[in-house]
């Protein structure tokens, strides 16, 4: 569907053919993003990966973002999840959402940032949980200027311009601390605190002291890596896992029907001892309840826009040059044309389906895919699976 947006022609695609032809056969023409204000703002100008123009630089950042190998950290807190989830079910009701963000923003700090700073007070009195807060409500906020550009002067009258620029000074001030830790402790040849694993902060570092880049690395450009994993990976991966509990409690039949696989599958018969990484792989119907759930409520439901580069035609309608672009992952999941009962949950959908939703079919795009894919899709797949099946074995 074609719209505009002031001035703007736009391009909404809302079905799986469509979104193949833009993410799969011209995918190179699709590859750039629009410019956005508030990101442009938070993200150093651009230099993360989620939002920087498709090139060199953009290649060699993006493979510093493997989060998968970092289990020792997720089961880690997932352990000290379920403590917390024991010490507060006592019978009167608690915020179990609580729980659930504090887990998966932890595992990013300690995974990104080496050490948890949740609630390291800041200047102006603000801790690092606020901080993070303000900073994915502004990311999720629409800028009236990117859509009426004659209006961008309505974000100062709103008070938006100047909460984005005290949000991204008091982050800019908050990760230079963090790096200057890093680098006065000069981890470089030390030990681990996870197995092998150094932090994204010290690989950055690391990357930045040998040259190994084409495109060299400064402060900057370290500060909008880290941000991109915490705008990635933890409230989106928060999202998903309150979905899933949310749809397992209005149905109870699929809701036992997981718990008793889960607790079926377990090798140890130990209630105090997690359940693995290891042990998720026997648990294809917890497989199937996240696909399903991640149908219904993807994280995104309009992926992150994308731009082409020229002229193109697709579906056989010309697309000019320079046309914003914005797939609508939630419409496409519930094409009633691909999907059987498309506004149910039923896991069972997925039993016998080898569909998937890591970038290869169209059909199920919660993260994206192609190059512009989510690159933690590994790192949100285990923390989801991990976290659900802990909380779905230990409590009722």
């Amino acid at each position: 569907m074609f719209m505009h947006l002031e001035s703007t022609p736009t391009l909404v695609v809302s079905s799986e053919e469509a979104a193949q032809e833009i993410l799969k056969t011209h995918d190179l023409v699709f590859l750039d993003r629009p410019f956005a204000i508030t990101s442009d703002e938070l993200f150093y100008r651009h230099r993360d990966v989620a939002f920087d123009p498709y090139g060199e630089y953009w290649r060699q950042v993006r493979n510093t973002q493997e989060l998968e190998s970092f289990r020792g950290v997720r089961e880690e807190e997932v352990d000290c999840m379920v403590e917390r989830i024991s010490s507060q079910a006592s019978g009167t009701p608690f915020d179990l959402r609580k729980i659930i963000i504090l887990t998966t923003n932890n595992m990013v700090c300690k995974i990104a940032l080496g050490k948890m700073y949740y609630d390291e007070k800041l200047r102006g009195g603000n801790d690092f949980h606020h901080l993070l807060t303000e900073f994915l409500f502004l990311l999720g906020t629409i800028h009236i200027g990117d859509i009426f550009p004659s209006l961008a002067w309505i974000g100062r009258l709103t008070g938006l311009d100047s909460r984005l620029k005290k949000n991204f000074q008091l982050m800019y001030e908050f990760l230079e601390q963090v790096i200057e830790e890093h680098m006065a402790e000069d981890k470089k040849n030390s030990p681990a605190q996870y197995g092998e694993q150094v932090d994204l902060v010290e690989i950055l570092l690391e990357v930045q002291r040998d040259g190994s880049m084409s495109v060299p690395l400064d402060r900057d450009n370290i500060k909008a890596v880290i941000l991109d994993n915490f705008a990635g990976g933890t409230h989106t991966t928060y999202t998903a896992i309150v979905w899933t509990l949310a749809e397992l409690i209005r149905h109870p039949a699929a809701m036992k029907k997981v718990q008793e696989e889960i607790r079926r599958s377990i090798v140890h018969q130990n209630s105090s001892k997690i359940i693995t990484e290891d042990e998720i792989h026997k648990m294809p119907y917890l497989r199937c309840v996240i696909k399903e759930s991640l149908r219904l409520h993807p994280p995104l439901s309009l992926l992150i826009q994308r731009i082409n580069t020229q002229d193109i035609k697709v579906k056989g309608f010309h697309v000019p040059a320079n046309t914003p672009v914005i797939i609508n992952a939630s419409a496409i999941a519930r094409d009633p044309k691909t999907w059987m009962e498309p506004e149910k949950f039923l896991p069972e959908k997925f039993i016998k389906s080898e569909v998937d939703f890591r970038g290869q079919d169209f059909k199920l795009i919660p993260f994206g895919a192609d190059r512009r894919g989510c690159p933690s899709i590994p790192f949100a797949t285990a923390t989801i699976e991990i976290v659900l099946a802990n909380v779905l074995h230990r409590f009722n």
